[in-house]
């Protein structure tokens, strides 16, 4: 809005004054508004640009070979689990040597789902038949205690140390776990 115009409409100084001054009060509040809007439109923009771009990078991923590699590593898993179930299994048997007898069985021995023995007793009895030198017969099978049944990790199986803890000292083995009655020897040993 212009003096002249408001002049030529046959209104007073005061008033013109008047009327101007609101009228600049609120093109600056208008303009302020508008470089804000600006402002949060680049904004926008630019986080618009980055978020395309991290979609851009995110289209690159090798998905299938990506699940590829998960799938090997949990087919890898279950074939270290299968062999610890077999070695723990031989090893409990008195094996002298159970590498060498899970060599020698090769691929031919049968797993449940989660990696366990199906018909354990038969393949230790047979094994025992094929390999009767690979056994000690002279002592008894190693078994789990019946305390240590119940520490038995979910999905996999509890070794043994194969030896009492006894008691010794100050320290009662007896009520450790493995692992801490191998730190406790090793820590005593050092």
């Amino acid at each position: 809005m212009e003096r002249k115009f408001l002049t030529g409409l046959g209104l007073e100084k005061d008033v013109i004054d008047k009327i101007l001054d609101q009228n600049g009060a609120e093109t600056t509040a208008l303009r302020t508004q508008l470089k804000t809007k600006d402002t949060e439109i680049s904004t926008l923009r630019t986080d618009l640009t980055t978020a395309n771009d991290k979609v851009a990078d995110l289209e690159k991923v090798d998905t299938a070979g990506l699940q590829g590699q998960l799938d090997a590593e949990k087919a890898g898993r279950k074939k270290d689990r299968q062999g610890w179930n077999l070695k723990a299994a031989l090893t409990s048997a008195n094996c002298k040597d159970a590498d060498y007898i899970m060599f020698k069985l090769g691929d031919t021995v049968e797993f449940a789902d989660d990696g366990s023995l199906k018909d354990k007793d038969k393949l230790l009895e047979t094994c025992k038949k094929d390999y009767a030198t690979m056994f000690d017969e002279s002592k008894p099978p190693e078994t789990q205690h019946p305390e240590n049944q119940s520490q038995q990790p979910e999905g996999g199986i509890r070794l043994a140390s194969g030896g009492e803890h006894g008691s010794g000292g100050n320290t009662d083995y007896d009520s450790m776990s493995d692992d801490e009655y191998y730190a406790a020897t090793m820590k005593k040993d050092k």
